[in-house]
């Protein structure tokens, strides 16, 4: 209950007299309708703020009613995902085998059975269960996925019939390679025929070089055949060193045995022995070698230098002179050359430093 009191204020006329009382009626008329009004806006709060707490009071309920209602539609997904092993898609005529889960495996939590319902599903692997292809656009989700699954298999096994024919095909020994280098005219017939006398020995250590069973030094056998080959066509040798996964040497390395000839004025044992190969070949094919003798002066610059053990730059025609430094300098170098006649081949047999030399000397 409000207790209302209407009090009229007295006030004093300058005179010192009090209201008079045809006054004090009004003035209490007026005190009394705003005492009602302050009341009325009172009440008028008061029900707004009761009305506000009982809507909150209902929002709340419903929000625990919802939840219990998620918590429940989540249980019983989680039953349905154990029940189901198979998923069978007769639109599409494709079955799908699920594998059951474990008994002794936990289930998963509320919020990891959510995270699994509203996740995107790109693969057959994503489609666990049948609520999973309820919708329409759920199912072609899945028949898309299959697509590309049974696409991505047939790309396998068109690439694995592929290296079953390449390793059909593939090389199986030396010999099979030196006739297809001359089927493809990588070779010519002498280089053919002179890799064949070579290939037993060759083709063991290629062998055991390929099997990583001697990563030591290169054998005489396999360095003749790699400098032979090399020799008469470096793409060919390229060809057989990627076919045989570089188990031959690099051209680097065959460039450093080149390198490597003793190379001191006088006939050159390394272009002798290289004769005597063409010579045999030649007898092979019962063919004689015919060649012709050649020499020529080239002038050369006058120094003297020392290197690893000897002098070089005097006066030599390859009687061991290299430790003599009161000979003269040498200001021509007298080559040497073997031209085939009958064959396609040049190649130089010797040198000598000279510091000029007559007609008569030539002829001797």
């Amino acid at each position: 209950m409000v207790e209302i009191r209407f009090f009229c204020k007295k006030k004093k006329f300058p005179g010192g007299g009090r209201v008079p009382y045809c006054w004090r009626t009004p003035l209490n008329i007026i005190h009394m309708l705003i005492d009602v009004i302050i009341l009325l806006f009172y009440f008028q709060v008061a029900s707004m703020i009761e009305e506000i707490e009982v809507e909150e009071n209902k929002m709340m309920e419903e929000i625990e009613v919802e939840e219990k209602v998620d918590e429940i539609e989540v249980d019983e997904i989680e039953v349905e995902e154990n029940k189901v092993n198979e998923i069978k898609i007769e639109e599409n005529k494709v079955i799908y085998d699920v594998p059951s889960f474990e008994e002794n495996l936990p289930g998963p939590s509320v919020t990891d059975s959510a995270r699994m319902v509203n996740k995107r599903k790109f693969y057959i692997g994503d489609f666990k269960s049948e609520n999973d292809i309820e919708s329409p656009n759920s199912r072609r989700k899945l028949f898309h996925a299959a697509q590309t699954s049974h696409k991505k298999y047939q790309s396998t096994i068109r690439k694995l019939r592929m290296q079953n024919h390449n390793l059909k095909k593939k090389i199986l020994n030396l010999g099979q390679l030196i006739d297809h280098l001359k089927c493809d005219n990588k070779i010519n017939e002498s280089c053919f025929s002179f890799l064949n006398e070579c290939i037993p020995d060759a083709e063991a250590q290629l062998l055991k070089r390929q099997l990583h069973l001697g990563t030591g030094a290169y054998s005489p056998e396999l360095r003749s055949f790699a400098l032979t080959l090399n020799f008469y066509s470096p793409a060919a040798y390229n060809y057989v060193r990627q076919t045989f996964k570089d188990a031959l040497p690099h051209p680097s390395t065959l460039r450093k045995w080149y390198s490597s000839v003793d190379a001191k004025p006088g006939f050159t044992l390394e272009s002798l022995k290289a004769v005597e190969i063409k010579v045999n070949e030649m007898k092979s094919k019962g063919k004689k070698l015919i060649c012709a003798l050649m020499m020529d002066e080239m002038h050369i610059k006058e120094n003297v230098v020392f290197k690893s053990d000897r002098l070089i730059g005097h006066v030599n025609y390859g009687t061991g002179s290299e430790f003599c430094d009161s000979l003269p300098k040498a200001t021509q170098a007298l080559v040497f050359m073997l031209v085939s006649i009958n064959s396609n081949w040049k190649v130089p047999v010797g040198y000598f430093l000279i510091n000029g030399i007559g007609s008569t000397e030539k002829a001797n």
